[in-house]
């Protein structure tokens, strides 16, 4: 327990005061006593009053006491302490993101659960701590500051509203950081149900999580879209976000009529994509015609209420009369008539348009205007030839073409369809206005552009619809109908939807005025009535319908619709906390369980009032006072003590209004306010010297982001901006943001806002609210630092694709506000591409460059300009880039040349684009390598590749994402000595045949002739021993070390190296290779016939495959080896044979390998030998050179066979046997399911592949004719090239002030992916950053940019070690737009006078007005104890000292004064009982007798008088005493 205040107990004097009062007796008038029968009760009295004797039993005296202890006790403000130390300033943060709407504990929510316990803790603050209310979102607000007025806090924390923006407690928390650096104690106290990063705060979190079980659905989008048919199929996306399955009905509303209903089942965690019925096109539009709005709904009650409705907005057709011009056209007209809003009229020729009537649009069709009728817009079908009406130029037709490929890109025309592709036998190329955009183009060349050309819609197509095969296509309807939307775009929204917090705005159209209402989904409207140009409504805190009533010359009525963030659906049973870099898991749900104090207060108020009752029964029963004045001042007493205690107990206060005004002054620091800079801060510093005394200022710097230069301080010692900030940004609302966490609730609140205006982040338009909230008085500072010399780069474009060798334009904007000449250069990379003296002119100038690109990829254009009058020349450079693309290309390196024809006829079939080499012309750079998407390998033999091939191909897949596939053959795998390569690094087989059951062990010996010829030179420059030596090395290295290996070298004779041996010491066998010497002369027989010895003395057991090889140069005269053949093949032992160059004897060693049931070889030597030893192990072996019939099994799903028909796959003849990685994924196996036929993995970025079989159709003959065999090869391919995994990903780049912006978008991302970027920064170092999600398919992160260029970008998704796809991008990174002058900006104009704010021209009196002031409130209950404390003793005393007052009186007054001696004689003394009980006398009284008033006053007398006798016997009982 602890007390807030000790020095309430000076009123413990009381006490001893109480205890005299009860000792002393007031002295009392002498009277006559009419009788002396009186003298024995009055003298049993006096003895009966001893001090010892009033004390024993005096209950009264006893509760008077106790309840004076008990206000004292109370006075001192006792508590009981609760964990958590005690503090002078408390922050509590309440996240008000989305997800707190979530349902919490049944009854109520999340943020309701927050605002409860936040309201306890306040109630258990000490009195006099400060505290500050902070919620936020996505952006933070400050409700109260410092306060110590609890009523007015815990009304502010009742009034937090819910909101559905996306975001965290981690606003709230960075608006905190520069508030508690004036404090030293202080406490940070969130409530959120979302991971944060507190940093260094001393800050604790209470976490509020889903309850176990909790699960919420929601509906993320809903679309519809029109087939073929002209058919409306309407879709709406849906989550499971919970850990139990759930079933719902969802109702999907067309305007507000129901139209369908769908139940849909979730599993944990399980999307869905909900389809409802189709309906037609007419009915669609009838019923969304007044509305003009979808709405789907969920109906079940989840976790979250929020997330269950969601709309899309169709725009409403308005009826539209269009006239085709045309001789005949019945396509064009069937798409015009598609809509029923839409009437098409007909005529040949343009003599007979009827120029006195007006119509939406006019469709010329091979014949041009030539003049204006009304304000018509055109469509122009295949204009041959320029265009001019009047001085508007509306074509410029710049070549023909012929059997073009024309690119639809996604745009606003085509809506929601995906790009797509029409074939035209002729057309025409247009230079492309300034005025307009293409939305057609052939090899990027413009040929169709829509614009608007003096508010006219003009659309140019170049190519007649007749000789095209556009109007046979589905989206051919709806780019026309595309093209008609785009007239009735006059007022348009600035985004098709939005998310919670986003600001809309309404386009209105240039110079255009109306009077905007805006309503929210809760009916609250605002109005704007002098929308000019455009409207901007900025409070979109709440997801669902808006709409809006614009008036001008008529009314209409347009909705949108804000979409609960994804993010905010999910459910969360744990928070993450992360601080001083430390993360933790938070799992307090109750701050009461945490911090504060038990006041005592109350209770002791409580126990107060209820002693006083007893207490005044105790009195009264004891009490019969005939004194007046007594009777009424007690009462009064009484009542005064029940009221002011229980105002204490309520807990009373009291309003009072401050006189002093704190003023915070907000400087711009960034870059394009740094010219004022100094003479801004001279200008502070000169009005903090006038100060007025009561008032305080602090100052708070801004460029990026903000901080406190001073905190507010009645004494300011403010000299310099010292902070460090970022100064490439200008954001207004972090600056008034900091400000507005300095102010106290007490005091009237002012910012003077010192800046330029132009703002490039954040949004000061979303302050007005928090301005006005506080009653903030806004001054506004606002000068232009535009330099007047000044010239920049504003703009380069380039185009985003281009095709390797075509030439394209780049075009560079400059803008300045002087005349002067300049040199611009264009570089491209590093190298300076073109150099041009130019002239530039006030305003906007346009200058263009021609440029040709070879090679592929991204190239990077930087423009730098140069001028003659300049004053910053950070503005002088751009940087831009383009990406030269063709169709991905592959490399087909076959084994031998031409073996590979049949396959290529098969790529071709596929639409692979390849060429082809022999292993000799391999690739051996990586930057050649890079030159295509995937290379294939077709039964290659290692070490028939460059070595600068196996160095980089593992670079080649891991780090650039190229594709890799290995072919089978007698010359790939392990029999191509892939084994310990880079081949058997990056591919998903192992070359080693392990499996469940044991391999066949070897016994090889290899017989070596080393006769003299041996040792003549062969090819590079090696003896034909030495060649020989080292393909025996070769074979050893690729037995194991269970095989027998012996090694027999002859001439004329013969000598074991090693005679057969288990092959434990490899290394010795080796030496003893490489130490065998040359020979003399060649004898055969000799040496073979023991190496057939020795091997029969291997037993079976040790090895089951015995095989012998001979390697010769020479001739052998002896032709007698049919017996020993006969004996080899008894046992089971095989023979191949070498013949080494031209000498040798063919014939005999070929006869010797057929029947000795082996291998005939003939080279000259050089590396070959090592290929046939190597390979001789294998094949002896018997596994993996695999001759069967089978068909293939399918083992596992992938996007390789989508493409594939249902009729199986055809018969093998054979493979090459491997053993599957464990990570690797075997699409095929053989049919008994031990190898892999065609495998895949993912290796770093790239995509490796092997297929063991041929493609030379040996073994894949029936193939051959297989209609899906090339489908089959285009799969794979695609699948290596990561055609597939780029399907449905979006990755884009943006540059936001100092920090790049990476969005990655895929629909397949499940819940345990990671997706990542590596990035190069400006010094060349690579960096990660994780990407976070924003929703269930978009991960967002952000890198920073320090300097002017163009970053490389690798985005890649993973689960676990597994890279599931990869996208490259690039990132352009412009110089700040502190130093861009041709922008303007009047949100801080808006927000001016939206809070009744005043723009001023100086510094000089800002202090003079009076800001409005809030009433602070005091709390009265240590006051009203106080005076309720001694009310009471008063009261006490009045009781004891009856006479005091009256004598008093007397005394004071005119004591000869007749009437006041008739009111002092008129006063009785009261008679209490006595405290003390003793036996009297029982005197018997008379029965009571009317009688007359003369009896009655002796009566009184006589009562007198026996006052008069005690007190004359106290005096005698005195003496005697003494």
């Amino acid at each position: 327990m602890g007390f807030e205040h000790l020095w309430p107990l000076l009123f413990l004097a009381f006490v001893p005061g109480i205890v005299l009062l009860y000792l002393l007796k007031q002295k009392v008038q002498t009277k006559k006593v009419p009788a002396l029968n009186l003298w024995q009760e009055a003298f049993e009295s006096v003895q009966a009053s001893t001090p010892w004797e009033k004390f024993r039993n005096h209950l009264l005296m006893y509760l008077q006491i106790a309840v004076l202890l008990l206000l004292v006790f109370a006075m001192l403000m006792p508590y009981i302490k609760r964990k958590g130390g005690e503090t002078d300033h408390v922050v509590l943060c309440i996240d008000t993101s989305g997800s707190m709407n979530g349902r919490y504990k049944q009854d109520s929510t999340k943020l309701e659960e927050a605002k409860k316990q936040a309201l306890t803790y306040v109630d258990q603050l000490d009195p006099g701590t400060k505290v500050t209310v902070v919620t936020g979102a996505q952006t933070a607000q400050l409700l109260v500051t410092d306060s110590t007025d609890t009523g007015s806090i815990k009304k502010t924390i009742r009034g937090i509203g819910e909101t559905d923006i996306a975001g965290s407690l981690e606003a709230s928390l960075q608006i905190v950081t520069p508030l508690v650096k004036q404090w030293h104690n202080y406490k940070v106290i969130g409530f959120t149900d979302s991971d944060a990063d507190v940093g260094k705060l001393n800050a604790d979190i209470i976490a509020l999580t889903d309850q176990e079980g909790t699960t919420n659905v929601g509906l993320s989008w809903l679309s519809h879209q029109t087939d073929a048919e002209h058919k409306i199929t309407t879709q709406a996306g849906i989550t499971n976000y919970g850990e139990k399955d759930f079933e719902t009905d969802v109702e999907l509303y067309l305007g507000d009529t129901l139209f369908d209903a769908q139940t849909v089942s979730l599993k944990a965690g399980q999307s869905k994509t909900i389809t409802f019925h189709t309906t037609t096109n007419s009915h669609f539009r009838k019923l969304t015609a007044s509305k003009g709005y979808l709405k789907a709904h969920i109906v079940a009650e989840d976790g979250n209420s929020h997330d269950n409705t969601v709309y899309e907005m169709i725009e409403r057709q308005k009826k539209k009369t269009v006239l085709l011009v045309s001789k005949q056209n019945s396509f064009m007209e069937r798409a015009l008539s598609l809509e029923d809003s839409i009437t098409v009229e007909q005529t040949t020729r343009t003599k007979n348009i009827n120029p006195d009537k007006a119509y939406d649009f006019i469709v010329y069709d091979g014949v041009m205007p030539t003049k204006w009728y009304h304000n018509e817009n055109v469509i122009l079908l295949a204009p041959s030839d320029k265009v001019v009406i009047g001085k508007q130029t509306l074509v410029r037709k710049v070549q023909t073409f012929k059997n073009g490929s024309i690119t639809f890109p996604q745009s606003n025309i085509t809506q929601d369809l995906e790009a797509f592709t029409v074939n035209a036998a002729k057309g025409f190329r247009y230079a492309l206005p300034s005025w307009a955009y293409s939305f057609a183009g052939e090899r990027n060349q413009c040929v169709g552009y829509l614009g608007k050309l003096q508010d006219r819609v003009v659309a140019v197509l170049g190519f007649d619809l007749h000789n095209s095969d556009l109007p046979l296509q589905m989206e051919f309807p709806v780019l026309v109908q595309g093209i008609l939307a785009q007239a009735e775009q006059t007022m348009s929204f600035d985004a098709a939807s939005y998310e919670p917090g986003d600001t809309v705005t309404l386009q209105l159209g240039s110079g255009k005025q109306a009077a905007i209402r805006w309503q929210d989904p809760a009916g609250q409207t605002v109005t704007d009535q002098n929308a000019q140009g455009q409207a901007v409504y900025t409070d979109t805190r709440m997801a669902g319908l808006y709409h809006m009533t614009v008036t001008d010359t008529k009314r209409s009525t347009k909705y949108f619709a804000v979409t609960f963030p994804e993010k905010e659906s999910k459910c969360t049973n744990r928070v993450h906390i992360t601080q001083n870099g430390r993360k933790q898991t938070v799992t307090t749900e109750n701050v009461s369980k945490l911090y504060g104090k038990r006041m005592l207060v109350r209770p002791m108020i409580l126990i107060v009032l209820l002693l006083l009752c007893v207490e005044w029964i105790v009195y009264r029963r004891r009490t019969n006072s005939t004194n007046r004045f007594n009777k009424v001042s007690t009462i009064a007493c009484r009542i005064l003590l029940f009221a002011g205690l229980t105002a204490a107990f309520i807990g009373i206060s009291m309003s009072h209004i401050s006189d002093s005004t704190t003023t915070v002054f907000v400087v711009d620091v960034s870059q394009s306010f740094a010219g004022k800079r100094s003479e801004m801060v001279q200008q502070i510093r000169d009005e903090l010297k006038k100060l007025p005394s009561k008032d305080r200022a602090g100052v708070v710097a801004f460029g990026g982001d903000a901080n406190v230069e001073q905190f507010v301080s009645d004494t300011v010692k403010f000299t310099e901006l010292n902070s460090v900030r970022v100064e490439t940004e200008t954001n207004i609302e972090k600056g008034l943001q900091t400000a507005m966490s300095l102010f106290s609730d007490r005091d009237g609140k002012r910012i003077v806002l010192l800046t330029d205006g132009r703002q490039n982040s954040g949004d000061v338009r979303k302050m007005s609210s928090s301005l006005q909230a506080g009653n903030v008085e806004l001054q506004v500072l606002q000068q232009d630092c535009t330099p007047d010399k000044e010239v920049w780069l504003s703009d380069m474009t380039v185009p985003e694709q281009i095709t390797p060798g075509e030439r394209f334009t780049v075009e560079i904007e400059v803008t300045g506000n002087v005349a002067t000449n300049a040199v611009l250069q264009l570089y491209n990379d590093t190298k300076l591409r073109r150099q041009e003296h130019v002239t530039i002119q006030k305003g906007t100038n346009h200058f263009t460059f021609q440029d040709q690109r070879k090679q592929t990829g991204f190239t990077n254009y930087r423009a730098v300009i140069v001028p003659e009058k300049d004053t910053i020349q950070a503005n002088n450079e751009y940087v831009a880039y383009t990406k030269a693309t063709e169709q991905k290309k592959v490399l087909l390196i076959e084994g031998k040349s031409g073996e590979s024809k049949q396959f290529q006829k098969v790529l071709q079939a596929a639409g692979i684009n390849y060429d082809v080499v022999t292993p000799s012309f391999a690739p051996d750079t990586l930057k050649k390598m890079r030159e295509y998407s995937s290379i294939l390998l077709e039964n290659v033999y290692a070490d028939d590749l460059k070595s600068g091939f196996m160095d980089h191909i593992t670079t080649y897949v891991k780090d650039y994402a190229g594709g890799l596939i290995a072919i089978g053959g007698d010359q790939s795998f392990a029999l191509g000595a892939y084994r310990d390569t880079a081949l058997e690094k990056v591919l998903p087989v192992n070359m080693e045949i392990k499996g469940d059951k044991d391999s066949p062990k070897l016994a090889m010996t290899l017989v070596i002739d080393h006769s003299g010829s041996m040792t003549d030179a062969s090819d590079g420059g090696k003896s034909k021993l030495e060649y020989a030596k080292e393909a025996a090395a070769a074979a050893v290295n690729n037995l194991r070390s269970t095989d027998i290996v012996g090694i027999e070298s002859f001439d004329d004779g013969y000598h074991w190296q090693v005679k057969p041996i288990r092959l434990t010491d490899r290394d010795d066998v080796l030496s003893k290779i490489y130490g065998i010497k040359d020979g003399g002369g060649t004898s055969i027989y000799p040496a073979l016939k023991e190496a057939y010895e020795q091997m029969t003395k291997v037993s079976t057991n040790d090895a089951q495959i015995k095989h012998i090889v001979l390697l010769t140069d020479g001739q052998d005269t002896y032709h007698g080896y049919d017996d020993l053949l006969k004996d080899m093949n008894d046992h089971k032992i095989t023979l191949s044979t070498v013949a080494v160059g031209s000498d040798a004897d063919v014939n005999i060693l070929r006869t010797l390998a057929d029947k000795g049931k082996g291998r005939f070889y003939q080279t000259n030597a050089g590396t070959g030998l090592s290929r046939i030893f190597a390979q001789e192990v294998f094949l002896s072996q018997g596994e993996y050179l695999v001759n069967k019939t089978f068909t293939p099994v399918i083992t596992a799903n992938s996007d390789i066979l989508e493409q594939l028909g249902e009729g199986g796959f055809p018969e093998m003849l054979g493979y090459v046997g491997t053993t599957l990685k464990s990570n690797a994924t075997a699409v095929l196996m053989d049919d008994k399911k031990e190898s892999p036929i065609l495998a895949t993995w993912q290796y770093g970025l790239g995509t490796t592949a092997a297929f063991t079989t041929d493609v030379v159709n040996e073994w894949t003959a029936n193939y051959a004719q297989w209609e899906d065999y090339p489908a089959f090869w285009r799969g794979l391919i695609n699948q290596t090239i990561g055609e597939q995994n780029h399907q449905g990903i979006t990755v884009t780049a943006r540059q936001e002030g100092s920090a790049g912006v990476i969005e990655y978008t895929n629909a397949k991302v499940s819940g345990d992916d990671q997706v990542t970027a590596v990035y190069d920064d400006a010094d060349g170092k690579t960096n990660t950053v994780t990407l976070h999600s924003v929703s269930g398919s978009r991960y967002e992160g952000e890198i920073p940019l320090s300097d002017v260029g163009v970053y490389q970008i690798n985005v890649r998704r993973s689960n676990g070690k597994k890279i599931l796809d990869n996208t490259n991008t690039q990132l352009t990174m412009q110089y700040s737009a502190e130093y861009r002058y041709d922008t303007t900006d009047t949100a801080l104009n808006e927000l001016i006078a939206s809070v009744s704010g005043r723009s001023i021209n100086s510094l000089e009196g800002c202090f003079d007005t009076t800001p409005q002031r809030n009433a602070a409130k005091r709390d009265l209950t240590l006051y009203l104890l106080m005076a309720m404390t001694i009310l009471w003793f008063l009261d006490i005393w009045n009781r004891r000292m009856p006479d005091l007052l009256p004598t008093a009186l007397r005394r004071l007054g005119n004591l000869r004064s007749k009437a006041v001696d008739t009111i002092l004689s008129a006063v009785d003394t009261p008679q209490e009982e006595s405290a003390v009980k003793t036996k009297q006398k029982k005197i018997t009284r008379p029965k009571k007798q009317k009688k007359p008033k003369q009896q009655k006053q002796q009566a009184s007398q006589a009562m007198l008088d026996i006052s008069s006798l005690k007190k004359g016997m106290q005096d005698m009982y005195d003496d005697t005493q003494k």
